[in-house]
């Protein structure tokens, strides 16, 4: 009879241990995400067809150099990887495919930088019933290492008939450096390719604002007739906001072959604040339709105004924030325009430079300055940067064994000032405190 209890109270313990390990074990990491830490490349899915028709797709892989592992060479730093990619159908793989590349950097510097490798491939895709929904996971391996991060695509589906015409890609884009060189308003794409990795990013979401500039749109055109007919196609653009006020522009896109691609910039004036619809028509295949959402134009609305004020309190003085904070809707955008024609070096002409020069701040802030989940713009070397700029001295201090503590000093001589921002555990940035030089 002991013995039967014993059984019985082993057995009740090991059941209970074992719910107790399952409540315990952790959730599996949701994608984009290894070890903790965000998806560090880009990836980008461009279905297409073949000459013959036979559906295929263009994956595209852009990873910073800062972003790989690398080991010095005679020649040299190289840094090689794995590019992985596994198509599904539902949960059952259907395909899986495997490249490898290398890259070169000259200097140390240089396997730091921002700049970007592309690797782009050819993936043939399986065909599945057209009622299923086809995703590729693709995974980035760095070669040596455990590193490794992935990220889910959706595959669109095909629907060009054989011999017909098809307006089956249509995404935004947003250029990497928005106050770089100037560029033409359309830019034309090869065949199967992407826009240059290291001028434009495709937009996660449709949401753009003053910051970031106007947004691009890539058009692919699909034509399975091949390149009889007509020499150009005739794409109308159509932006239309909850307002129904519209705008409106037609290009004539010169005919590739199969696939013809047009990278175009879409003007500021084109979207109200809010949600806009983005509209392509292309004779003989229909619209396509993209939802846009606008950010930060519209002054007026409570969101945006407190976004941009959170913007200029660094340098802005009590009164005038005051000022600002306390008007009322309707008066917003003439506050907003006093404020800064008061900074207008040059108030004949139309420009505002000092309104110009704010924007870029903002915009190399985000990109530059974001310290943990801060924003770059309020980070704290982010708000001194937008109300100065680029300091003429920057030391930093390196941790000694009596004074453990890293430091970055930015010294501004001419505003007579010196910032001391302490490096934390977690590698941020924080003000520890300023004083005049």
């Amino acid at each position: 009879m002991r013995g039967e209890t014993d059984v019985r109270f082993r057995t009740s313990w090991l059941l209970l241990s074992l719910l107790m390990l399952v409540a315990c074990t952790p959730p599996p990491l949701q994608e984009g995400w290894q070890g903790g830490s965000r998806r560090w490349f880009e990836a980008e899915l461009l279905t297409g067809y073949d000459d013959d028709g036979s559906r295929v797709a263009t994956l595209a892989v852009s990873v910073p150099y800062r972003n790989l592992v690398f080991k010095k060479f005679a020649d040299g730093y190289r840094a090689a990887y794995r590019i992985r990619a596994v198509q599904r159908s539902g949960r059952d793989p259907l395909r899986s495919a495997e490249w490898t590349g290398e890259v070169h950097a000259a200097d140390y510097e240089e396997t730091r930088s921002a700049t970007m490798k592309r690797h782009t491939v050819q993936v043939p895709l399986e065909d599945s019933r057209a009622e299923d929904a086809v995703s590729l996971q693709v995974t980035l391996l760095v070669e040596g290492t455990q590193r490794r991060s992935s990220t889910l695509l959706s595959v669109a589906p095909g629907r060009v008939a054989e011999g017909g015409v098809e307006l089956a890609e249509l995404a935004l884009y947003r250029r990497r450096h928005p106050f770089g060189a100037p560029l033409p308003a359309t830019l034309e794409i090869g065949a199967r390719s992407v826009p240059d990795a290291e001028s434009f990013v495709r937009m996660v979401r449709s949401e753009f604002d003053y910051a970031t500039g106007a947004p691009w749109v890539l058009i692919r055109v699909f034509d399975l007739a091949g390149v009889d007919g007509a020499t150009e196609y005739a794409i109308r653009i159509r932006a239309r906001s909850e307002s129904d006020e519209s705008w409106t522009t037609t290009v004539d896109v010169p005919k590739q072959g199969v696939e013809t691609s047009l990278l175009m910039r879409l003007p500021s004036e084109a979207f109200s604040f809010g949600s806009n619809e983005l509209s392509v028509h292309l004779a003989g295949a229909g619209d396509r339709v993209l939802g846009v959402y606008d950010l930060g134009l519209d002054l007026e609305e409570e969101a945006s105004w407190r976004a941009n004020l959170r913007q200029v309190d660094s340098f802005a003085s009590d009164d005038e924030m005051d000022r600002l904070k306390d008007a009322p809707g309707g008066a917003r955008q003439q506050r907003w325009d006093e404020f800064w024609l008061r900074r207008d070096p040059d108030p004949s002409n139309a420009e505002n430079e000092r309104l110009d020069l704010h924007l870029q701040r903002l915009d190399y802030a985000r990109r530059n300055l974001q310290d943990g989940f801060r924003s770059g713009v309020l980070s704290d070397r982010g708000r001194v940067f937008v109300a100065y700029g680029d300091p003429p001295n920057i030391e930093d201090v390196a941790a000694t064994f009596s004074n453990p503590v890293r430091w970055q000093i930015w010294e501004y001589p001419e505003q007579g000032i010196a910032y001391y921002f302490r490096l934390t555990q977690g590698g941020n940035y924080r003000l520890a405190w300023s004083e005049p030089i």
